[in-house]
């Protein structure tokens, strides 16, 4: 389950703009890092002992490999934009409560602040290709449970738009929170496992290619599609998102298995150290190299102000802006084109401005995009302010996944995510619930739409507040360095 909330790299670096309450992973299956000093058949990076890593790349063909990826991710974002509108509204019709709202968000994204880690010493221990199958199929079966539960209870949960009484709401709300939850810990390891099976299908020059092509399919088909369609389905009946969602997981999962060939990171494993002392020095690489650990704050930062700032979106958009479920569907398609069209040309954005110039540009376009949301109630100004930022976070997407991908070594791909994913992303929960609280408690003394309205207006101030760390830390000569000499950490 993802998010339409701008997520870069996401959360800022990977994601849209959206009220989703599961944050867009635009990183669906990128990461893999392809640089690292060879020594005869290994991988020698200092951190963790060497590593004999197979150069075996897809036995049908790169692009036939790459070409099932990218189908099962196109699916799968389908499913995924419908349940980005599905599950929210499911939740506002067991409960008003702006904190209990919120805390859907923070059941979705929990995972990646307490997960992440763990999970990417698994995915450097084991196929990377049977992982993801594994966890699209348990996703599948939870997915299930949860449309048949709804189905089930049909009779007080059915139609657009109703705030039903049902018995229990409760303990509907608590089964909610346990079934995002415990999604959210399968999204991370087929994230993570997705973002390291990528450079073994696509040859290391058509990285950026690839990249592009999927995060254009996580825009179109989740997006563009997805999320409208999520709408729609609503109108017919609350159970059937949920079963469109779990059927998108057990096709991705078809056309996954389907790939030939074996993934595992390494055809033996030298190491004889232990899980946890493996997991010490993903995170210890990441933070000693300043530009990867800079990169990795700064998509923290824009993370938790966006998990703040969207916490109680499906409130806003229904109680402000006053729309139905199928335009609360519609709502992201401003977003989605332009991410595509930023997929599109990141390169020459990146070319034209400058890798640094390219972050700062995206952190203003969301503090600008922000500001728009807190003080309108006009749904097409928000369309377009999502369109701003979402087109400028695309670009940065582009630009800090590519650079992971050159600089962070095959043996520690997995750990490495992890650690980034447990900073970037975990960082969108405590927004979520930081946002949420918010709400709650400005609701009384200032009103329920003012209330809603601030989370949006403060993410924005402390966005601004973090520009001049970006443009220190993230400058374009930095960066370039950084790729020019193949830096690695410095301590």
């Amino acid at each position: 389950m993802t998010s339409g909330a701008v997520s870069i790299d996401v959360g800022c670096g990977d994601g849209l703009l959206g009220f989703g309450h599961h944050d867009r992973s635009v990183e669906w299956a990128g990461l893999g890092g392809v640089a690292a000093h060879r020594v005869g058949g290994s991988f020698e990076c200092g951190w963790y002992c060497p590593l004999v890593v197979s150069s075996q790349r897809s036995e049908d063909g790169s692009r036939g490999a790459f070409g099932r990826l990218l189908a099962a991710v196109t699916i799968s974002n389908l499913g995924d934009g419908v349940a980005v509108i599905a599950y929210p509204w499911l939740a506002s019709t067991l409960t008003r409560n702006p904190l209990l709202i919120s805390l859907m968000a923070v059941a979705t994204r929990s995972a990646w602040l307490l997960f992440p880690i763990a999970a990417g010493g698994v995915v450097d221990r084991v196929d990377r290709k049977r992982l993801i199958v594994r966890v699209l199929v348990v996703q599948f079966a939870l997915t299930a449970v949860v449309a048949g539960a709804v189905f089930a209870g049909r009779d007080g949960l059915f139609g657009p738009g109703t705030l039903p009484q049902v018995r229990m709401p409760g303990l509907w709300l608590g089964l909610l929170y346990v079934a995002a939850f415990l999604l959210s810990l399968a999204e991370v390891l087929r994230d993570i496992g997705a973002q390291a099976l990528l450079p073994r299908l696509v040859d290391p020059s058509r990285l950026e290619r690839a990249n592009s092509r999927l995060f254009a399919s996580e825009v179109v088909a989740g997006s563009l599609a997805g999320e409208p369609l999520g709408g729609v389905l609503i109108g017919l009946a609350l159970f059937v998102p949920f079963g469109v969602d779990a059927v998108s997981f057990g096709v991705a999962a078809l056309l996954i298995a389907s790939i030939a060939g074996r993934y595992s990171p390494a055809e033996r494993v030298v190491s004889t150290s232990r899980f946890r002392d493996e997991l010490r020095d993903g995170v210890s690489w990441l933070w000693h190299h300043p530009v990867l650990r800079a990169m990795s704050l700064a998509l923290g930062t824009f993370n938790l102000f966006s998990g703040m700032a969207f916490a109680t979106g499906v409130l806003f958009v229904q109680e402000v802006l006053g729309l139905n479920a199928a335009q609360f569907g519609l709502l992201a398609t401003g977003a989605a084109v332009a991410g595509v069209a930023g997929s599109a040309l990141a390169e020459r954005v990146i070319k034209a401005l400058g890798r640094g110039e390219v972050i700062v540009a995206a952190a203003l376009g969301t503090v600008l995009s922000y500001v728009a949301i807190g003080t309108t109630s006009s749904g097409v100004v928000v369309w377009a302010a999502m369109a701003v930022s979402a087109f400028l976070a695309m670009v940065w997407s582009v630009l800090s996944r590519s650079l992971r991908q050159r600089l962070v070594p095959d043996a520690l791909l997995g750990r490495v995510a992890g650690a980034h994913r447990t900073l970037n992303l975990g960082a969108v929960p405590i927004g979520s619930a930081l946002g949420g609280a918010l709400v709650t408690i400005l609701d009384g003394p200032l009103g329920r739409q003012t209330a809603l309205r601030v989370p949006y207006l403060l993410a924005a101030v402390g966005l601004l507040i973090a520009i001049p760390f970006l443009r220190t830390r993230l400058s374009s000569h930095r960066i370039d360095s950084a790729l020019n000499t193949g830096e690695q950490p410095d301590g």
